[in-house]
């Protein structure tokens, strides 16, 4: 559904600091690392609730230098290890991310609405993050694991669009809000994939959202 890896164009700052995967847990290298919840305001929360808004999971890898990074292969393995409703948020937020930073907040609800539809289909898999690693689908599966997330302040803004999301799509079907109604595809609006000929759509932004199934 993305034509190609995510550009990396938004520019390093202090904060934008790239996170490296433990290899083996808790031992990558002899480096010690700790898990901690962030809050979208980047403190420190409770596991589970910071004033009742579910905190922003990073694990921090300290090494004798301190420096911290956060790749795509660490999101993944995030995935693989918190409680299912967080695996979602962090796999639909790194979605968000990488197809969308760059869009606007309607464009970035559309695309975790195409996600969070297919998932309820349930034709690409049953979760979020089955349904967003499924292959050749979402930039997920095709960016490179060593990607680096530089841009915190959009992903964190990506974190709080895929709650909202998940929460969204818990509604009655006559509750929820629908920007692209049906739309289980999409493509930017540079390219036209075979699936999307002779077809309309509805245009957000950069990218165009199809009805196929």
């Amino acid at each position: 559904m993305t034509s190609a890896a995510p550009k990396q164009h938004h520019s390093r700052s202090a904060q934008d600091q790239p996170l490296e995967p433990p290899q083996s847990r808790g031992k990558a290298l002899g480096h010690k690392f700790r898990l901690e919840v962030i809050n979208p305001s980047g403190t420190a929360c409770p596991p589970v609730h910071c004033n009742g808004v579910i905190g922003l999971l990073f694990v921090r890898l300290r090494t004798a230098r301190w420096r911290q990074t956060l790749k795509l292969s660490m999101l993944l393995w995030l995935a693989t290890v918190l409680p299912h409703h967080l695996a979602d948020q962090t796999c639909l937020a790194t979605t968000v991310y990488l197809e969308a930073r760059s869009e606007s907040t309607i464009g970035q609800f559309a695309v975790a609405e195409v996600a969070m539809r297919r998932r309820e289909r349930g034709q690409w898999g049953n979760t979020v993050c089955d349904v967003v690693t499924a292959p050749h689908q979402f930039a997920l599966s095709t960016t490179p694991k060593s990607f680096d997330v530089t841009n915190l302040e959009a992903f964190q803004k990506a974190w709080q669009i895929a709650g909202q999301s998940i929460e969204n799509w818990k509604l009655p079907v006559d509750e929820r809000r629908v920007l692209v109604p049906r739309a289980d595809h999409f493509a930017t609006v540079a390219v036209t994939p075979n699936w999307s000929r002779n077809r309309s759509g509805t245009t957000i932004g950069d990218h165009t959202f199809y009805a196929i199934n």
